[in-house]
């Protein structure tokens, strides 16, 4: 193919570079009406797969050759038209990762909802995928009643996975389930909170004797009392009481007997909660009866002293289990409160730090080897018992500055000076010399270009994990940090869960402190051995948020360095644009 590969007509009409905003979803039930709108027949393959996709299209008489790079809600796309001919002489290097699927264009208010109903050995899936022109738009949008799980972000419903899978994805059921009362979509916070309000007061007035009880679970961190429950009691004022299921907790000196008679269990595993004192409970609430209810200790890990605990009109029973079969048939109203893996573990960790006495190593280590587990085999089904299911997902850009900790930092690229003999001139004191293996995770749900980062560095034989935040505005890069020691165990379960985003990067650093100032003399390699270095750099960073830009500013006077040459990009950033 020498010759021929060049003989494309790439002057055929070509759109510019964008960036495709696109919520995909599910599709549980076709609309009845779906006859009256366009269709149009797809043939698509994959030249390449992965982060960045090459991929074919044969839609109707027109042919495509599209680059997409990037993950989830928003990515990088670019397309060319073919001609025909040149669409058939690359069609035959896609085979084994090829699908097939009518396309329906439905108006959805002032969206388009491209419908995509799947054949030969995918039949049976038809997915959704909705376009916007910002991420803001994506998260008002309201699905239609017949749209089932949102899967933006799962990998198994991209069309690259399905096309090389060849077969339907294992939990195709799941994500088509049905309530008692219809499809469960997902909503945003304020549309969620919004009809869960209205359900509410329509029980309300149709209730006469006894109260409404609201069941609110979720995963882990995602919001049940700050955000939802919270404005339940904000609606309802003193007609509203908060039953929490923490309360209920058989505490850590019974998960030791039950370890000592041979049934290991943990803090978040159903056998912990006490159900049949929270069904008496309920029962007797139920009969307008007041209670003793329990109160638990985070810090003692046992409970404390009851408290009287009176019925009223509306009772928020709120926790994990909360939609367990053995409470739901005491609910009137159920809601589920879901976030991402990413945030719900950065939540978990900015809030675990204040509310417990472990460390944030443990914290993480318990998380993704205990919590993330039992959510999965325990709690994430009951999600098909929700009423209504809200969307509460971690914003890094209001939530990332509760670590408290913040890093100011800076890069010069360096050429044709003796940097280290600057260091040692200036008074700056040499630490030693590390080689430094760095391992961005992209988390699978979060949205590129939020600026957060998610790290593992192993250095020597240590390891660390490293969040970082937004930046803030400022002239020079600072962003709120938190950076903790893990082990092996904790690395595997990280890389298990965000392995298959990971870049890597390695450098050679020399360390200097000067004062209150670290400075960083680097010299970084490619990830393809054979791709050249990409260069010796100076890194400035400080501890600190307030005068972080002046201390940056005299450190690089007293250097010699021009503060005006700084570069504020990540050395990810200048990787991938290199």
């Amino acid at each position: 193919m020498g010759e021929r590969s060049r003989n494309f007509d790439l002057s055929a009409e070509k759109t510019s570079p964008h960036q495709e905003i696109e919520r995909k979803f599910v599709v549980a039930a076709l609309p009845d009406n779906l006859s009256e709108f366009p269709k149009t027949a797809i043939e698509q393959g994959y030249l390449a797969t992965g982060e960045t996709e090459v991929r074919l299209r044969k839609e109707g008489d027109e042919h495509f050759l599209t680059v997409k790079r990037g993950t989830g809600l928003v990515r990088d796309e670019e397309q060319i038209s073919l001609t025909f001919e040149d669409f058939q002489r690359l069609w035959p290097l896609t085979a084994g990762k090829r699908v097939s699927k009518d396309r329906y264009k439905i108006p959805h208010g002032k969206s388009t909802i491209e419908l995509d109903v799947y054949k030969d050995s995918l039949e049976g899936l038809a997915v959704a995928e909705v376009e916007f022109d910002s991420v803001d738009k994506s998260k008002e949008f309201i699905a239609p009643f017949w749209f089932a799980a949102d899967v933006t972000a799962d990998a198994a419903y991209k069309t690259q996975h399905l096309a090389k899978a060849g077969k339907l994805p294992p939990d195709l059921a799941l994500k088509m389930s049905a309530s008692e009362n219809g499809i469960v979509v997902e909503q945003s916070l304020k549309d969620g909170v919004s009809k869960l309000i209205g359900m509410v007061e329509a029980k309300v007035a149709e209730q006469e004797d006894g109260p409404v009880f609201v069941m609110v679970a979720g995963r882990s961190s995602s919001g049940k009392t700050s955000a939802v429950t919270a404005e339940l009691v904000k609606k309802f004022g003193d007609d509203i009481s908060v039953l929490s299921m923490d309360d209920y907790s058989k505490g850590e000196a019974f998960v030791a007997q039950m370890a000592e008679q041979g049934t290991p269990i943990n803090w978040d595993h159903p056998f912990y909660m006490d159900f049949a004192l929270i069904r008496e409970h309920l029962a007797a609430l139920a009969r307008g009866e007041t209670i003793d209810k329990p109160t638990f200790s985070f810090k003692t890990g046992e409970r404390d002293v009851s408290e009287k605990f009176a019925p009223k009109k509306v009772i928020v029973v709120e926790g994990l289990f909360a939609l367990r079969d053995e409470l739901k048939d005491f609910a009137d109203v159920k809601a589920f409160v879901d976030i991402s893996l990413h945030g719900s573990i950065v939540r978990r960790l900015l809030r675990d730090v204040q509310r417990t006495n472990m460390e944030p190593a443990q914290i993480l280590k318990y998380y993704l080897g205990v919590v993330e587990p039992m959510y999965q085999e325990h709690i994430a089904a009951t999600k098909n018992n929700a009423d209504v299911v809200l969307l509460n997902e971690y914003n890094p850009d209001n939530e990332s500055g509760r670590t408290g900790l913040y890093e100011a930092q800076t890069k010069f690229k360096l050429t044709n000076i003796d940097f280290n003999r600057r260091l040692r001139r200036a008074g700056a004191e040499f630490l030693g010399q590390v080689r430094q293996e760095d391992y961005y995770l992209q988390p699978i749900d979060s949205i590129p270009g939020s600026g957060e980062s998610v790290r593992i560095r192993r250095q020597g034989n240590k390891t660390t994990f490293a969040y970082k935040g937004p930046a803030i505005d400022s002239e020079v890069r600072i962003k709120p940090k938190f950076e903790f020691e893990i082990d092996e165990e904790t690395e595997n379960a990280l890389l298990e869960r965000y392995g298959h985003r990971m870049r890597r990067i390695v450098k050679t650093r020399d360390l200097y402190q000067l004062g209150e100032v670290t400075i960083c003399s680097d010299t970084l390699e490619f990830e393809n051995p054979d791709q050249p270095a990409l260069g010796n750099f100076a890194e400035i960073r400080v501890a600190n948020k307030e005068d972080g830009e002046e201390i940056i500013r005299q450190t690089c006077e007293k250097l010699g360095l021009n503060y005006e040459e700084r570069i504020d990009s990540s050395y990810l950033e200048l990787m991938q644009t290199a």
